[in-house]
């Protein structure tokens, strides 16, 4: 009687063990179901924001709003792009750009605003439309022929003329003494 009764709770051990992991294995089988499920789910739509910043100071910021069907081909999209802000709806992308802007290379001047610091301008001193601003400059040190050039703004063309500007008058920035002790 004990072997009977010993070989029914092992029969029953093993159908027990038998269909626990028939279980097991179907709940498994449903979760990884309902993971790939949820990489079927709807595209993810975010604003995406590309912010570019050229070497004239001058900033472009256009925005967007992509629909996300995969993950690796929306990062591949913006390759090269630093992301620098980012929440669920938006993504902020900036891009720095070695080169004037093509706002800067068409209406872009250099010239003196009214503290007399070197500033580019979009559009003639005059309109005082400043982009960015670099340095002051010790005007009593400029030729009269220099002092109106910058009045009357020197037209930028290209990044060499930038840089050429920059070189030339940053000679009549004052320069503080350095004290060493």
């Amino acid at each position: 009687m004990k072997k009977r009764s010993s070989m029914f709770l092992m029969t029953l051990l093993v159908l027990a063990l038998i269909t626990g992991f028939t279980v097991f294995a179907e709940n498994q089988g449903q979760d990884s179901n309902q993971r790939s499920k949820s990489w079927e789910q709807e595209p993810h739509s975010v604003q995406v924001v590309l912010r570019t910043k050229y070497i004239d100071g001058y900033e472009e910021e256009e925005k967007r709003v992509e629909t996300i069907w995969s993950m690796r081909d929306f990062w591949s999209m913006y390759e090269g792009w630093k992301v620098v802000e980012q929440s669920e709806d938006q993504i902020v992308f900036m891009k720095s750009i070695d080169d004037l802007s093509p706002v800067i290379k068409e209406f872009g001047y250099f010239g003196l605003n009214e503290h007399n610091v070197l500033t580019i301008f979009k559009g003639k001193p005059e309109k005082q439309e400043a982009v960015q601003s670099f340095f002051q400059i010790d005007v009593g040190k400029l030729e009269s022929f220099d002092f109106k050039k910058l009045q009357e703004g020197i037209k930028i063309k290209s990044k060499r003329d930038f840089e050429e500007v920059i070189e030339t008058y940053k000679e009549y920035a004052p320069s503080k003494a350095v004290h060493r002790q």
